[in-house]
């Protein structure tokens, strides 16, 4: 019985983390193309609201054209032309110019926080997958040490209370390794998704 505890318990850990060793070059996702897809899309993003807003103002001049008054005097004719339109066009066209340039600084700044955040959350996962692969090789030294806690149980050296104070902190040290391997996962699921746009 206490032998087969020995087996089961080893065998779950190694079926659990032999092939979880996660290499940071192939698993990480690569921060200098994700920079440049950002750029682009954010250059994209800043052409397509600019041509929107400028469609959407095309035809709006036509509204200022100036006014003309025929006025027929009996001796001679009278046309006026009004410019009130005109200094109104000229403060529309400020309006647009000022417009686009905050389409692009928006657009500008966004990228710059997603490159911040990027570089944030890809420096936070080299940081996890580092602790994971010492917790990989701390947990080969657990193994060991837990395989002499079982036959030391098994001989009759140390009481059932005591394995089971070992087998605890065994166990709570693989759930940790496991928990730090989810986290990674998902730590680069979230990145991914969040920048789907550039794979």
């Amino acid at each position: 019985m206490r032998k087969g505890l020995l087996i089961l318990l080893i065998g779950l850990s190694s079926n659990c983390f032999s092939q979880s060793r996660i290499d940071s070059a192939s698993f990480l996702p690569h921060k200098d193309s994700i920079i440049v897809c950002l750029k682009n899309f954010y250059e994209e993003k800043t052409n397509a609201e600019s041509y929107e807003y400028n469609y959407r103002q095309k035809y709006k001049w036509l509204k200022f054209l100036p006014t003309i008054g025929l006025n027929l005097l009996p001796l001679s004719p009278l046309v006026g032309i009004s410019s009130s339109q005109l200094v109104n066009q000229v403060n529309i066209n400020a309006q647009r110019k000022a417009k686009l340039l905050t389409i692009a600084r928006t657009n500008s700044l966004a990228f710059q926080q997603d490159s911040i955040s990027l570089n944030y959350d890809i420096a936070n996962l080299w940081v996890k997958v580092a602790y994971y692969h010492f917790q990989l090789e701390n947990l080969e030294l657990y193994k060991n040490k837990f395989s002499i806690v079982v036959k030391s149980y098994k001989n009759n050296e140390i009481t059932p209370t005591d394995f089971l104070d070992r087998q605890i902190q065994f166990n709570s040290f693989l759930a940790q390794t496991k928990i730090t391997e989810m986290e990674i996962h998902t730590g680069k699921n979230s990145l991914l998704q969040r920048f789907r746009f550039c794979k």
